[in-house]
């Protein structure tokens, strides 16, 4: 059952458990099994799935793994009596069932290697992201994120754990302070500190000779 789990796909159960004709058990049965699984068990094959690559040079970029922190909205079925409920009068059933997952991907081998899950009324991105940061023990990685993950906990979550971090970050006024104080460089000009790396080639004169 456990396996039949992380080989799911998008359909609906009754189509998962068609296309797995070794398991033979209807689907309310399936869901009554399923709801008796630890949620810790299930975190733990996981865990364990996304590290079936460890040693695999094919999933590294110069030795470390690239770890992209992302979150992304689905929808599930309707029922007005969950938490996750969303009223909205502009639609035919009048609102709709919507989480926020919060979700750390191996990039090189499309592997999840841990998520956060909240109804989307009580969504924190920031937070979950430095929830999972401070939760896990990583092997050598670097970390790549979008400009919604550009805040001082967060990257002070990553230089308290010693790990190595890219974030795509706003320019000029919309970014963090210390960040609108650095010099316009390329990323590859040999400096051992942060750089601010300009955005394309239509800004030359700014740019790193290196580049």
């Amino acid at each position: 059952m456990i396996k039949l789990l992380c080989l799911m796909g998008g359909n609906s159960l009754r189509k998962e458990l068609y296309d797995y004709p070794s398991l033979k058990v209807s689907a309310s049965s399936f869901s009554e099994r399923r709801v008796a699984i630890p949620s810790e068990l299930l975190y733990y094959v996981l865990r364990r799935f996304s590290d079936t690559d460890n040693g695999n040079d094919a999933f590294l970029y110069k030795g470390r793994k690239l770890i992209g922190i992302d979150g992304v909205n689905f929808n599930t079925a309707l029922n007005k009596d969950t938490p996750s409920f969303m009223p909205a009068s502009n639609t035919a059933k009048g609102g709709y069932n919507q989480y926020k997952a919060t979700v750390m991907v191996d990039l090189l081998s499309n592997q999840t290697v841990d998520m956060v899950l909240h109804p989307i009324s009580k969504q924190n991105e920031h937070a979950d992201a430095a929830f999972m940061v401070a939760w896990n023990d990583f092997l050598p990685c670097i970390f790549v994120c979008d400009r919604l993950y550009s805040s001082y906990p967060l990257i002070a979550d990553f230089q308290q754990k010693g790990l190595d971090f890219v974030i795509r970050t706003k320019q000029n006024n919309g970014a963090l302070k210390p960040i609108q104080a650095l010099p316009m460089r390329g990323c590859r000009c040999g400096t051992s500190g942060p750089c601010r790396a300009s955005p394309s080639p239509a800004e030359p004169s700014r740019r790193c000779p290196g580049r």
